[in-house]
């Protein structure tokens, strides 16, 4: 676990990178991302303070990258592994209630995509 200062614009993953760094926001934000092939980012998640960013896929499953994480403000971060998220309990405690509203957020938009697909006559089921 390591403590970091880090300015706002830079970048602390690429997609592809092998990584197995859990980052959690003591001050300012940080974004998930990805970018599609046309060069549009699509924005996955915000961090903000006290929250817990990663592309958890890759760090479980030791698979290259498939998010870019970055700072949107000046921010210092606690840099982590995923080792380390597995003996801490306040930091477990903390990823399991983001967990619980990432997945609630999806849900959320999955509902709303639903029923504005129905408003043009798109009817998926």
């Amino acid at each position: 676990m390591k403590k970091i200062t880090v300015k706002k614009r830079q970048v602390l993953q690429k997609k592809g990178d092998l990584n197995t760094k859990i980052f959690q926001v003591e001050s300012g934000l940080l974004r998930s991302y990805s970018i599609d092939e046309k060069g549009k980012e699509h924005i996955f998640m915000f961090g903000t303070e006290e929250w817990i960013i990663a592309d958890i896929e890759s760090n479980v499953f030791s698979k290259p990258t498939q998010l870019y994480i970055d700072t949107i403000e000046d921010s210092e971060i606690v840099v982590f592994s995923l080792d380390y998220l597995k003996t801490d309990q306040s930091t477990k405690e903390k990823l399991q209630k983001n967990s619980k509203l990432l997945s609630f957020r999806y849900r959320t938009i999955e509902v709303l995509a639903k029923k504005e697909a129905k408003k043009f006559g798109y009817n998926k089921s």
